[in-house]
């Protein structure tokens, strides 16, 4: 999906996977004959980071859609009863070896104004990848998707909603969409909610620091 449009059926034409993430796709696109590259380039499918490297020229193509997947099964729930669902899942993780946050070359790149827009990254997000930038750290990338919107297909709102967010160490930097946040320890980040109707998903960021020596 791009802007609202599935572009399934191309994506299958041209032999692409429809992940976004993954060497799979990568490599599928820059088998592609230039004249589709150029296409998917020119529909905003495709974003050209290729670079130049003593005189060579290495394709490099960052997708920028989005895949949505639709799990479902048909429940049949007796009449006259009242019953307790739980629902319990282990979200989609992905990640990426580098980043574009704190890197001021790309700093307007649509690619960082894509994630921006997706995990909500502020001014103080960008400052903090960029003090870790100039200590000489390497930032890779954490992405964390969970489905909230399921829970406004029931007939009421949820009574008591709680979310947390752990960011696994104190010198990662997380961002994420949400009102009310509130640190509750030195990784973790709560959002509660009364008579709550989720009206979109979770997705999170997490920067990961490493050192690289020469």
């Amino acid at each position: 999906m791009l802007n609202g449009v599935d572009h399934s059926d191309l994506m299958r034409g041209l032999g692409v996977p429809f992940s976004p993430r993954g060497g799979a796709t990568i490599q599928a696109l820059v088998a592609l004959p230039q004249p589709q590259i150029d296409m998917l380039i020119e529909m905003g499918l495709v974003e050209d980071r290729s670079w130049t490297d003593r005189g060579v020229r290495n394709l490099e193509l960052m997708p920028l859609w989005t895949l949505k997947t639709t799990h479902y099964w048909t429940q049949v729930f007796p009449t006259g009863r009242e019953l307790d669902v739980r629902h319990q899942y282990a979200p989609a993780i992905g990640g990426s070896s580098g980043s574009v946050f704190g890197d001021p070359a790309m700093a307007d790149s649509e690619h960082a104004n894509q994630e921006a827009t997706q995990y909500c990254t502020d001014d103080a997000f960008w400052a903090a990848a960029r003090r870790m930038r100039a200590r000489g750290l390497h930032l890779s990338e954490t992405w964390v998707d969970y489905i909230l919107t399921t829970g406004a297909n029931w007939a009421e709102p949820i009574g008591e909603f709680r979310l947390v967010v752990d960011k696994g160490s104190s010198r990662n930097l997380v961002s994420f969409c949400g009102e009310g946040v509130r640190k509750i320890s030195a990784t973790r980040f709560e959002i509660r909610r009364s008579n709550y109707t989720p009206t979109q998903d979770l997705s999170v960021l997490i920067l990961t620091e490493t050192r690289i020596d020469d």
